[in-house]
């Protein structure tokens, strides 16, 4: 009888387990947007980037478990030429994979500081 009961026990554990898992992979996979706390510290982090004047758009959802997507305008200083605003948007990737894992995908759209597209 108490073989019987501990294994009831444990089957339910494992059940309820199993549904809190279930419910957060649906909502990784259905395009979960991360929390507003981590896109402002993001925002903050890409708009004190020497040569950024500042990121009007910023997007950023899950892919899975430990995988994010961000895409983001970001805004130029208008005293730079092609090679440098290419060679910022190079080191926020770089950045950004090192210190940031998380981030699978990172697209930067370079805008005029105008803010014109």
């Amino acid at each position: 009888m108490p073989d019987a009961l501990a294994t009831i026990v444990i089957g339910l554990m494992l059940g309820y387990v199993a549904v809190k898992l279930t419910r957060r992979n649906r909502h990784l996979l259905s395009n979960q947007a991360i929390p507003d706390r981590y896109m402002a510290q993001l925002r903050d982090r890409l708009s004190a980037t020497a040569g950024v004047a500042g990121v009007p758009r910023l997007d950023a959802v899950y892919l899975g478990p430990a995988e994010v997507l961000v895409a983001a305008d970001v805004r130029m200083n208008p005293e730079l030429t092609g090679d440098d605003v290419a060679a910022v948007l190079a080191r926020i990737r770089a950045d950004a994979a090192r210190v940031l894992p998380i981030i699978a995908r990172l697209y930067l759209t370079p805008v005029p500081a105008n803010g014109r597209t």
